[in-house]
């Protein structure tokens, strides 16, 4: 999809678009060496660009503040990369080097995956610093998400609940489009949730293949309905009926 009509699809108010090419000049400086390196090398040349800036001006929510985080302004950026596998750090370092939370929209080839995180704000240099990333999966149809970010269905009481909706959507999607649960959870419950399913994920498939290593009947028997066990739980939490408590 093309800048704008990823904004069309978002719903974003004309006042918010930007849509400008982000120059890396600005950006060099808060970088350290390593970082700079590594930047110029996995990210296109002009490839970083700043679709919209959600603020109270733009759209008359009203900023957040607390003892540990704030909310004055949220950018959408778009960065053409050359592989995913490292938007994370990428997002990181973007994040650590300025003063708003982000959402950014990373493409690579056909693919595409949008991250975004909790912050906190380090007190000495009015940044942010990132404390739990989200990003959806790129086997998901990325129009799934765009709906649920839709401007006009997301929360406007201020800009944490509006930016902590767009993470909370990416669980929701997650936990519906991969393991067919569909519920409204809040982004803390959802998030438990969904990785407490991962979890047992990893362990099932960790009791699966020593299972297939296991050269003595016995043994490969009690991996695999050790396995079994955990995937009687799975299912149960993935129906809601699990009690975790």
């Amino acid at each position: 999809m093309e800048e704008k009509e990823i904004l069309k699809a978002l719903e974003l108010p004309k006042e918010t678009h930007v849509l400008r090419t982000f120059p890396f000049n600005r950006l060099a400086p808060r970088f350290t060496v390593n970082d700079k390196k590594f930047f110029q090398e996995v990210v296109e040349t002009h490839g970083v660009r700043l679709l919209a800036t959600i603020n109270t001006k733009t759209t008359n929510i009203p900023v957040y503040e607390d003892d540990v985080t704030v909310y004055q302004e949220i950018h959408f950026f778009q960065i053409k990369v050359k592989d995913l596998k490292w938007t994370k750090r990428i997002y990181k370092i973007l994040a650590d080097a300025m003063p708003y939370p982000l959402f950014i929209r990373f493409i690579a080839a056909y693919k595409t995956k949008w991250i975004g995180a909790i912050h906190q704000k380090v007190e000495k240099t009015g940044l942010l610093k990132m404390q739990k990333v989200y990003s959806t999966n790129p086997e998901i149809d990325e129009g799934e998400y765009l709906k649920s970010w839709a401007f006009s269905q997301n929360e406007k009481y201020h800009l944490k609940v509006f930016y902590e909706n767009l993470l909370q959507q990416i669980v929701r999607i997650e936990l519906k489009e991969t393991y067919g649960y569909d519920a409204e959870l809040g982004l803390a419950k959802g998030t438990a949730h969904l990785e407490a399913i991962e979890a047992l994920d990893k362990e099932i498939e960790s009791y699966i293949t020593k299972a297939k290593k296991e050269p003595q009947m016995n043994k490969r028997i009690e991996w695999q309905m050790e396995a079994n066990k955990l995937k009687m739980k799975r299912e149960k939490m993935i129906e809601g009926k699990y009690n975790e408590q």
